[in-house]
């Protein structure tokens, strides 16, 4: 991690350097849905794990990740209305003499692609740093975390009067996470939102 800006904040600056990184991972998928785009039926299972420290390198952790989601839809009370739940863990453990962990490892939470009604990286620890130009300004940077679940409850419903080959959909979901440091051996200022639930349609 290089070129800071004058206001990264002091997490980021203490990270900032050069490291090398030699890791293997492993990814297991166990997917029974109807379709991958727009299921109505089925469940989907997906197991990551990740191991660095292989051959060399400076930086040694385990990280897990797993992720699960269940797809329903009731045709008596409306064919093309499709129910999905879903939730998304994961874990990274440290295996550095010093206890930390490097942010560029570390998991992120929140944002359209992740979850959505959050800003990029909203959810979890965050740093701050003051700094000036012509005046004083508060700036925030996301700093990653070790242990984290999101969750999420959609209901997609057809748009009314529309052919049914359509793919256009609307939908109403609720969303959830948390985003929490375990070992990261250093001191942040200004830790904030470290859990959030928002409700959008």
């Amino acid at each position: 991690m290089g070129s800071l800006s004058k206001s990264a904040s002091p997490s980021i600056v203490a990270s900032a350097g050069d490291s090398i990184k030699n890791a293997f991972s492993h990814t297991i998928v166990h997917d029974k849905r109807d379709d991958p785009y727009l299921p109505s039926e089925g469940y989907r299972l997906k197991s990551i794990q990740e191991y660095a420290g292989i051959g060399g390198g400076d930086v040694r952790y385990l990280k897990a990740t797993g992720e699960a989601q269940y797809i329903k839809t009731f045709p008596k009370l409306s064919p093309r209305t499709h129910f999905i739940c879903g939730v998304k863990t994961g874990l990274l453990w440290t295996l550095e003499k010093n206890g930390n962990t490097r942010i560029t490892d570390r998991f992120f939470v929140g944002g359209p692609a992740d979850v959505r009604g959050f800003k990029e990286f909203g959810i979890g620890p965050k740093d701050g740093c003051m700094f000036s130009f012509d005046a004083w300004l508060m700036v925030v940077n996301a700093v990653g975390g070790e242990a984290f679940i999101s969750y999420s409850a959609t209901a997609m419903f057809p748009v009314p009067n529309a052919p049914p080959h359509w793919p256009l959909r609307f939908q109403l979901f609720a969303n959830g996470g948390a985003l929490l440091p375990v070992n990261q051996g250093m001191r942040l200022r200004g830790l904030a939102n470290f859990s959030e639930f928002r409700f959008n349609s």
